[in-house]
């Protein structure tokens, strides 16, 4: 994957138009689809550009989830700083204002959702590729996990579920939520999908704890 190092602005702003290209094509064309000769082209680089940022494809892929998944949890961890505690000693009225923000933040748009679901796909269809690309979310599940006893900490409750257990729910939720709210196109019958969905698994996986 990627190695870790200083970059200039230049070859940034460089690799941001791939990775943007990237899910541009993916969305449209599924992950065996979106060739490096396709993400080049919508990109409007060489394939010398490309490699020059990335060895293979997958390489892509992974920063383009580490990236994804970065900024997620950088907007939780915002959100939950800049959210009133003063709440009912149940939380509930808190675990609905996180979420509502948290996906008012992120949108369930088309793009993202196919995006998402193609590249799980991917995963599934190329399982000697997989173990880089499953690497890749550790820590965004880890950073989650840790979100999600702090934001619970603040709401005064607790899990009732192990925390690995709640993760995955939380993922199911998200996914089965996104998945029908997008079919809907509706942008407000998306939030009000999803954010019902998460609230709902959030209270059910834990209690108050008073």
């Amino acid at each position: 994957m990627s190695q870790q190092q200083t970059i200039s602005p230049r070859r940034a702003a460089t690799r941001q138009r791939l990775l943007t290209a990237a899910t541009t094509v993916i969305a449209e064309r599924g992950v065996n689809g979106a060739s490096v000769e396709a993400i080049c082209e919508e990109a409007g680089f060489t394939r010398g550009a490309f490699y020059s940022n990335f060895a293979t494809k997958e390489d892509l892929l992974h920063d383009l989830m580490v990236a994804k998944h970065a900024g997620l949890l950088d907007g939780i961890r915002r959100i939950l700083d800049e959210t009133d505690q003063a709440a009912p000693t149940n939380g509930v009225e808190l675990i609905e204002d996180v979420v509502e923000k948290v996906l008012a933040a992120n949108p369930v748009d088309r793009q993202s959702r196919l995006v998402d679901a193609e590249i799980g796909l991917f995963i599934v269809r190329n399982p000697e590729l997989a173990p880089p690309l499953m690497r890749a979310m550790a820590p965004f599940r880890e950073g989650l996990a840790r979100l999600l006893v702090e934001g619970l900490e603040r709401a005064g409750r607790r899990l009732v579920v192990d925390l690995d257990d709640a993760v995955n729910a939380i993922f199911a939720a998200y996914e089965a939520g996104s998945t029908w709210s997008t079919a809907a196109h509706d942008e407000a019958e998306n939030l009000e999908t999803c954010r019902r969905t998460l609230s709902l698994v959030i209270k059910a996986v834990s209690e108050p704890t008073v």
